[in-house]
């Protein structure tokens, strides 16, 4: 078996060994990140045909893996343990102090094998709301970057500028009564990423978020706030899945996470 970097003409091939409710693009996200050195998407290959898919993105110290799966006849063969074990030292070889992945539950066992503890469990809410919206939910501007990127790091304790840069401009953000702001949602990153400094802002943003609008927020349950208000607006728990870490832990704010992003970079 070989396991090497993907191509980009073999992009449609993994494509098709991902499960299709994870609404995984690989074009899209290889696209952007084809020619970025801490970004590693890999192959495994038997007898020239792929057999699974696994990619890597290292943030300075803290790393996420994700899409890692498995054509379905050949599971149980030791593929993913293979291919999960090489992106793991491909961060090693980066400096990496911290890998973090989400869990689905047929890959959970695989990763305890290989080291990962739970650090979370993500619930995972379907709904939408109707209540009056905040006026002191604004648009993201040029000059707030600093401000949103400070809060992604003090909410998540890993450095995600280049990556969150992009989708800044589609994005919202919650000024206080003191006209400084708190909180932040990005609706084109994965599933809206949320972060909130406190728990008006969280909610306020959910709402914006969920306003008329039937969608998906994935949220830690140790997000009382958060998940008490989904509950209370009748959202449906539809699945929950694990957070795991291998390494050092990552000091981050479950509390603050008002929806995740990805499963591949959390």
């Amino acid at each position: 078996m070989e396991i090497r970097r993907l191509q980009e003409q073999e992009i449609s091939m993994a494509q098709e060994i991902l499960p299709g409710s994870w609404g995984a693009d690989l074009s899209s996200l290889m696209g952007k990140n084809m020619n970025n050195k801490s970004f590693q998407p890999l192959g495994a290959f038997k007898q020239g045909k792929i057999a699974a898919f696994g990619q890597a993105f290292i943030f300075d110290k803290t790393a996420w893996l994700g899409n890692i799966s498995v054509k379905s006849e050949l599971r149980g063969e030791g593929i993913g343990s293979v291919i999960t074990g090489e992106l793991i030292d491909f961060c090693w070889s980066k400096g990496v102090r911290s890998i973090n992945l989400i869990a689905t539950e047929m890959g959970e066992r695989l990763y305890r094998k290989l080291g990962f503890a739970e650090d979370t469990v993500y619930l995972f809410y379907k709904g939408a709301c109707s209540e009056e919206i905040s006026r002191s939910v604004k648009k993201i501007e040029t000059h707030d970057k600093c401000s949103i990127l400070d809060i992604n790091y003090r909410v998540t304790g890993e450095v995600k500028d280049s990556l969150l840069t992009e989708y800044l401009a589609a994005g919202y953000k919650y000024l206080n009564s003191n006209n400084e702001i708190t909180g932040f949602f990005l609706p084109e990153f994965g599933n809206g990423l949320i972060l909130a400094m406190d728990d008006e802002a969280g909610g306020e943003l959910l709402k914006y978020k969920h306003m008329n609008k039937t969608g998906i927020t994935v949220i830690s349950e140790e997000n009382e706030s958060g998940v008490n208000f989904l509950e209370d607006m009748n959202f449906t728990k539809i699945s929950k899945s694990k957070r795991m870490y291998l390494g050092e832990y990552t000091c981050w704010h479950p509390e603050k996470t008002f929806c995740r992003g990805t499963t591949y970079t959390g």
